[in-house]
């Protein structure tokens, strides 16, 4: 029968880049509109933006109540921080962003609500509404915030780290059911005695329609002149306190380039990585110390529609994360869309990677998080082209066959089947 869901992200919507998380959501909706059911993403109102009434065929909707959370770009940040913290905090927006649920909950009657981390601004508010209205609630677990996670990365102090591991601890267990994005973070949640029935494996992958190996990278390799160079790219958020040591790939770089005068590295994403207030961050920072600023290209935060034809310009994609807590539990979108875009990857061995990468089959794994060992991984593989070429379309045929959005959107069905 046709059901209806409700998408609940703690991230502004931002229709131009969805947050992670908020992408995740949206492409689990879309795959169940694609099925013939119903879904909305519901989440908060972003910053001097407007919302489109839907994506992809999923109808989005906002909070009034404003809190945001979403990564807006330095010029912005400060003012988004002092305006949250004066006006507003996460318990503060609790009780209306609960009232607004409601009203919503009442008015289309969703037969489940999946919400996306345990924020107090966003998972009270759901949690709240399954008890008061009986509405089956799915816990999608994506990532570690409390200690050890985040919360903890990013230096909040010990009692915010506490109250944030008390509060996602508390969700898998109170909650119908629990999708997770990584094999860890099942483990984890069976660890903390939450039964069996209720945890299903879910992996945040790639989109294969918009990732693909026939898409053109030429206009963007001129840009960046990067025309008749070889392309080392790498993907993703350029935060301090992310969890991965995005140094280790301009130091990679860097012994690389001293022996392949023609080799480019190519940064997508934005951060305070990148600039911080103001000034130049760590990251051009180092390079230019190494002497390969000229050789970098730091394209800051680009459009997600825009992503494909920067991976498409790549002959190489890195995914070179380090060992800790954050890079296990997470599901690596990054590594599935280069996979279908038919790149070749070298990545970091860890979590879910070495599922999805089989060591010289479909590309290739390190084993530290020594950049020496990364750059002579790179250097082996830039050594024969057709190599390159046959490792890419092993990628992407590994990605057709098992990290699809429609597998896992259909274990969000099976659980929600189990749930009832």
């Amino acid at each position: 029968r046709k059901l209806t869901f409700v998408f609940i992200s703690p991230f502004d919507l931002v229709s131009e880049r969805l947050w992670g998380p908020t992408l995740r959501l949206l492409m689990l909706a879309k795959e169940l509109v694609i099925q013939g059911h119903e879904a909305y993403l519901l989440g908060p109102a972003p910053f001097n933006r407007s919302v489109p009434k839907e994506m992809d065929g999923v109808k989005l909707l906002t909070f009034r109540t404003p809190f945001f959370r979403y990564v807006y770009p330095t010029k912005e940040q400060q003012l988004i921080i002092t305006s949250n913290a004066r006006k507003f905090g996460p318990m503060a927006v609790f009780i209306p962003r609960w009232f607004e649920l409601d009203r919503l909950v009442t008015k289309i009657k969703p037969d489940f609500m999946v919400v996306n981390r345990s924020f107090p601004d966003t998972g009270f508010p759901a949690l709240m509404t399954h008890w008061c209205r009986r509405v089956p609630l799915v816990y999608d677990w994506d990532d570690l915030e409390g200690l050890h996670g985040f919360a903890s990365s990013f230096k909040t102090t010990f009692i915010t780290q506490l109250a944030v591991t008390i509060s996602e601890v508390a969700f898998a267990r109170l909650c119908s059911v629990t999708l997770t994005a990584s094999r860890f973070l099942e483990d984890f949640a069976l660890k903390l005695r939450v039964p069996r029935s209720r945890v299903f494996y879910a992996p945040t992958v790639a989109d294969a329609d918009r990732f693909r190996p026939d898409i053109s990278g030429d206009e963007v390799r001129k840009k960046y002149g990067l025309v008749d160079k070889t392309v080392l790219l790498y993907a993703g958020n350029l935060e301090d306190g992310n969890g991965v040591k995005t140094e280790n790939i301009i130091y990679a770089a860097a012994r690389l380039m001293a022996t392949r005068p023609d080799l480019r590295l190519l940064v997508v994403g934005g951060g305070n990585l990148l600039t911080r207030q103001q000034k130049e961050g760590m990251l051009p920072h180092l390079a230019r110390e190494l002497g390969i600023l000229d050789k970098v290209v730091f394209t800051g935060n680009i459009p997600y529609n825009e992503m494909p034809y920067y991976l498409a310009a790549a002959d190489l994609c890195l995914a070179l994360f380090p060992i800790n807590v954050i890079t296990m539990a997470k599901s690596p979108l990054k590594v599935y869309e280069y996979m279908a875009a038919g790149k070749p990857v070298v990545a970091r061995s860890i979590g879910e990677i070495p599922g999805a990468i089989q060591d010289g089959y479909n590309g290739w794994l390190v084993f530290s998080d020594d950049p020496a060992e990364y750059a002579d991984k790179i250097d082996r593989a830039l050594e024969n082209r057709d190599l390159l070429q046959e490792i890419g379309k092993q990628a992407r045929k590994t990605v057709e066959q098992k990290f699809l959005w429609r597998h896992s959107a259909q274990v969000l069905l099976d659980a929600v089947g189990r749930g009832q």
